[in-house]
């Protein structure tokens, strides 16, 4: 039988005083950024790094992932403070990913009109 995480808000958890302090700092990384919130943990996790003295080890990302589940679970965290919904934001097509060739041509095929004298595009523009 596989054991699952306890699920649920959690009444009587009491961190670590170095949990503690790691809490705190996520606050101040939340408070800081008041306005561009939700944030996703990676981006927590690098502005602790960054500012924080946090090391920079998947051990120490795990180890903020744990606490900050257990202290959104406690109610130490507002649960919407900190994004968890794999929410991607989209590139636009000419900024990010190229697309293929033959996308590019049907995209610009109906925009042209062939003239009289065969030529595509010289009649839109009264060219001949």
């Amino acid at each position: 039988m596989a054991t699952t995480r306890p699920r649920g808000f959690i009444d009587n958890w009491e961190p670590k005083p170095e949990t503690l302090d790691l809490i705190d700092n996520v606050k101040s990384v939340l408070d800081a950024n008041h306005d561009i919130l939700p944030l996703t943990l990676r981006q927590i996790f690098y502005m602790l790094v960054s500012g924080y003295r946090f090391d920079k080890t998947e051990l120490a990302y795990k180890r903020l992932c744990e606490n900050m589940n257990k202290a959104r679970r406690a109610q130490m965290i507002d649960m919407d403070d900190i994004r968890d919904d794999g929410l991607r934001r989209r590139t636009p097509p000419r900024l990010g990913r190229r697309r293929p060739a033959n996308q590019d041509v049907q995209i610009i095929r109906p925009h042209l009109q062939a003239s009289p004298s065969g030529r595509p595009g010289t009649a839109h523009h009264g060219l001949v």
